[in-house]
């Protein structure tokens, strides 16, 4: 795998993701994001990989938990399948914001969570962690006999087939670690959970200024990202990799 070596302080960690949400722009300066309506839930849902896996088998009636929840978009759309939900996550705003707007439980840590869980997500939250192994063995420890654990990271595969220079190493700089689909199974297989699918999909998104274009181009720009030949929707920019506690 591909790994910072001189990672920053604890210290330095946690007050980055006490507040993590104001810091990447996620939410303006004395506001908070509304609830998804009906909506806007039925577009996001057409979009998410993440929930297109799990509706394969179903998460209806299960209790699902999402690592790095921020302000509970995801949850949201589980919950409207019927899934009853969980979200952990250090920033404070955005564990307040679950429990106070959405009614979402919520706690800094799996490990302060009741109980077990059908389903566990955790989208872009792995390369974040300082003691990856350390997370998936709490994860292991509330993941039901059969439950389902579901990542996705950025694939570090591309180290080997673009190199150094590949701009997922310089997207977040705040990323510590990066996975290929063998190493992630090896951390899983030292835990005792089994890779049962994985995924490499997608391209970069790196935004930058640009102009916003007349009308008609930006209907021109929004028909091509939803239509069936999307440029950004092939590569192996992101890996995903579903993962069960219990032997196949």
């Amino acid at each position: 795998m591909v790994y910072l070596a001189d990672i920053p302080s604890e210290d330095d960690l946690s007050r980055l993701y006490r507040s993590y949400g104001r810091y990447k722009g996620y939410v303006g300066q004395g506001a908070e994001p509304r609830p998804l309506t009906r909506w806007q839930r039925y577009l996001k849902a057409r979009g998410d990989f993440l929930l297109h896996i799990l509706d394969i088998e179903g998460i209806a009636g299960q209790r699902l938990c999402e690592l790095g929840a921020a302000h509970g978009e995801f949850l949201q759309l589980a919950r409207a399948r019927g899934a009853a939900v969980c979200g952990i996550d250090l920033d404070t705003e955005a564990r307040g914001y679950l429990s106070r707007r959405l009614g979402i439980e919520s706690h800094a840590h799996i490990a302060e969570a009741e109980g077990s869980f059908d389903v566990v997500c955790a989208k872009s939250v792995m390369e974040h962690i300082a003691d990856p192994g350390g997370t998936l063995s709490d994860i292991r420890e509330r993941l039901a006999g059969d439950g389902r654990l579901l990542i996705s990271v950025p694939n570090g595969a591309n180290s080997d087939v673009i190199g150094p220079t590949w701009a997922g190493f310089r997207v977040d700089l705040e990323h510590l670690n990066y996975w290929s689909p063998a190493t992630m199974a090896r951390l899983l297989g030292r835990l005792g959970l089994y890779v049962e699918q994985y995924w490499e999909m997608g391209q970069l998104w790196v935004q930058r200024k640009c102009r916003k274009g007349s009308l008609l181009e930006r209907i021109r720009a929004r028909a091509l990202g939803s239509s069936s030949w999307n440029p950004m929707s092939t590569g192996q920019a992101t890996l995903a990799v579903l993962a069960r506690r219990a032997a196949v």
